[in-house]
């Protein structure tokens, strides 16, 4: 007897992290199933375009026609991989939920509505601020999670039918889900990437690059090399990054691994607003050193290559886009991994996940996704509250390394990419 058909949907062969995620998915579920991935094609589902829409409507449809001949379907869903406005999506989604005959949904994300439109009307009153514009604003910031609650809904009628799951990356998530929606086949489990041997081959594979790396950057042995990962968005705390880094020591580096986001390339645009931003603090900052350094300069207390040491367009590294197995590398790399976010109201964060499986010495800011995150791991890491470039300079001058190894390890061992599938297989087959 052959082995089980699983199609899994999502985006794939592309520079995203949901890629990355189903790529990993894809080869250790094909321990088990016969695995097909259908990739969600971006070009038409994000189109605003009449012509172009129908044309991503049609492509769903063709993944549907398909999912007939499978035992099990995936679905990785992230809002904006299946369009632009809600109804896109959910209407996406639903054709995808009817065709599937045992299906799980692996949901990256979940917004609740926060709020009630009476009482957002007599706060406009009280406060008087117009009371219609007020309710237009609660709806814009309720938008999303008014999808969410058409996916959920979605998912629950078609669960009398059929088997339908849903895999959250936090406790929170599933909580809310059977709290506000009462549906109970919820499961959650954290992102995972690597294998132990995974790990400990691009270990290895950072120990040969190490000499590349001081080569190509022009680093020496006492320089300390902070890295920050991931798509260059303004969510992503660069700003706060750099400030710590002009309260460190002279020796310490900080590497920008990450390039503009794809769908954030815009035509003619002669560079992106945030990477502008980022650009043009790095060299007022230096203006300004190099100002208040004339006079150290002129009185020889102060020499050439020491102010070349103290500029932040010689500490500050933009290293670009990385390919998945150099960005593992990179990780392995750094003295230190922060990821200083602001709060986004997203579940779970795949660089976190892999800064911990590369045992990094990681510092995260004091977001709810990192929050959430901590119930899986304990003290596997260091946290700072958002935005205190201060306290993520005080954490990272006075890291004690190796104080997080024992609770990096209890964490891999309870959850790992064996876990997670081992999750996914037995939700798949108890109804088998």
């Amino acid at each position: 007897m052959g082995k089980k058909k699983l199609a899994i949907i999502s985006s794939y062969n592309e520079l995203c992290g949901n890629a990355t995620y189903t790529y990993v998915l894809q080869k250790e579920f094909s321990k088990f199933y016969d695995v097909t991935v259908f990739p969600l094609n971006q070009f038409f589902l994000r189109s605003t375009s009449k012509k172009v829409k129908k044309l991503g409507d049609e492509h769903i449809k063709e993944i549907a026609y398909e999912l007939e001949k499978f035992d099990y379907v995936n679905i990785q869903f992230e809002a904006g991989l299946f369009g632009i406005y809600k109804k896109d999506i959910v209407r996406r989604f639903e054709i995808l939920t009817k065709a599937s005959q045992n299906l799980i949904v692996t949901l990256h994300r979940l917004d609740i509505k926060k709020d009630l439109y009476l009482t957002t009307f007599l706060k406009s009153l009280l406060s008087n601020r117009n009371p219609i514009k007020t309710l237009k604003e609660f709806k814009n910031k309720n938008y999303f999670a008014s999808m969410y609650e058409d996916i959920i809904n979605i998912i629950k009628d078609y669960s009398y039918k059929k088997p339908v799951k849903v895999i959250v990356h936090t406790r929170r998530e599933k909580r809310n889900i059977k709290a506000f929606f009462s549906f109970d086949q919820v499961y959650d489990h954290p992102i995972t990437f690597l294998t132990r041997n995974e790990i400990n081959f691009f270990k290895d594979r950072a120990k040969k690059m190490k000499s590349k790396l001081f080569k190509k950057y022009n680093l020496k042995e006492n320089h300390k090399l902070i890295g920050i990962f991931g798509f260059l968005s303004h969510y992503k705390g660069h700003i706060t990054a750099i400030k710590a880094l002009e309260n460190l020591p002279d020796n310490y580096k900080l590497f920008i691994c990450g390039s503009q986001h794809p769908q954030s390339i815009n035509i003619f645009e002669d560079v992106n607003p945030y990477i502008k931003e980022l650009t043009e603090y790095i060299e007022k900052r230096d203006k300004e050193n190099i100002k208040q350094s004339r006079f150290f300069l002129k009185e020889r207390l102060l020499s050439i290559h020491q102010l070349e040491e103290k500029l932040l367009k010689n500490r500050v590294i933009f290293v670009g886009a990385l390919n998945d197995e150099d960005f593992i590398t990179y990780l392995n790399l750094m003295d230190y991994v922060v990821l200083p976010y602001l709060e986004t109201g997203q579940s779970g964060s795949g660089i976190a996940a892999l800064t911990l499986e590369t045992e990094s010495n990681a510092i995260f800011s004091n977001n709810y996704a990192f929050m959430e995150f901590k119930k899986y791991t304990g003290d596997a890491f260091e946290m700072f509250d958002i935005g205190n470039y201060l306290e993520l300079a005080n954490k990272i001058k006075y890291f004690e390394d190796g104080k997080y190894k024992e609770a990096i390890q209890e964490y891999y061992n309870n959850y790992n990419i064996h876990t997670n599938i081992y999750l996914y297989k037995r939700l798949f087959e108890e109804n088998n």
